[in-house]
């Protein structure tokens, strides 16, 4: 499947960052299943017609030792990156790796470049290899009793079932974080079911209050400001949403937003900055 006359060449990146501070199914599935995920990143390569392959970790070198082997065997390029938060998000990593922009109307492939995780990369290959349809994936569960634990799960268990398997009460259960603990949306229904976007389900108790159920008034300190990794101001973009300045949106560059809930993680009043989310 070649590319049509005249495009650019392509580069696949395969995002291995994982740079949730939750997460860890994906470090889990490179060291259970490295075979497997090396023939899906060469699939998607022939798919491509991609012109370099890069696997981008957290991990550092020789942390992966038959992995990277596998991989240099195969000619795929491995790039140990920085473990910082929101790195992982597609259009930091390829700034990070390449020093391309992703400007915020378009994405990745407009610049050149794909972008896939390491769960794609399995599904790819049980998929062409197996003919296996994706109905089950990995995700890390947390809750402050069992700690971090990874599992395999069938596409739409409810989160009750993944409870119960854990040793868990659902009566001791307040609510749950599904996905990043950072970016992931709350739900107090235990019957929501695990979807295949879901990378990891946390469990808090009652006592395990929302950071942002009791906001104090914005003291100006800047900090959502300084610590923004896409370069916007979330302090004007709250101003702007608060006093319903919705034209103002553009011109401080709201499309922008990541969603990487970074603004919200230090404010010292616990407001929930993140714009996107106040958006709706």
């Amino acid at each position: 499947m070649g590319r049509p006359n005249g495009a650019p060449d392509l580069i696949l990146i395969i995002n291995a960052k994982e740079s949730d501070p939750n997460l860890a199914c994906d470090v889990r599935l490179v060291l259970e299943r490295p075979e497997e995920l090396i023939s899906g990143i060469e699939i998607m390569a022939r798919a491509l017609d991609v012109e370099e392959v890069t696997f981008a970790t957290r991990t550092e070198e020789g942390e992966l030792l038959q992995f990277e082997k596998l991989l240099k065997e195969r000619g795929i390029n491995i790039a140990h990156i920085r473990p910082s938060y929101s790195v992982g998000s597609e259009r930091l990593l390829v700034r990070e790796l390449l020093g391309r922009e992703v400007p915020a109307d378009q994405f990745p492939p407009d610049v050149g470049v794909v972008v896939h995780n390491v769960a794609t990369c399995l599904a790819t290959a049980e998929a062409v290899v197996k003919g296996k349809p994706l109905i089950s994936r990995g995700i890390t569960f947390y809750s402050r009793e069992t700690g971090g634990r990874n599992l395999w799960v069938r596409m739409g268990t409810p989160v009750e079932h993944i409870l119960n398997y854990m040793g868990i009460s659902s009566e001791s259960v307040d609510r749950v974080v599904l996905g990043s603990i950072m970016m992931g949306k709350g739900t107090n229904d235990l019957r929501t079911p695990l979807l295949k976007c879901f990378t990891g389900l946390v469990a808090l108790a009652f006592d395990e209050h929302a950071p942002f159920d009791n906001p104090y008034p914005c003291i100006r300190c800047g900090f959502c400001d300084a610590i923004c990794p896409v370069d916007i101001y979330p302090s004007l973009l709250l101003e702007a949403l608060e006093k319903g300045k919705t034209e103002a949106l553009d011109n401080l560059n709201f499309d922008s937003c990541i969603d990487c809930n970074l603004c919200s993680y230090v404010c010292l009043s616990s407001i929930r900055v993140n714009p996107k989310q106040r958006a709706g």
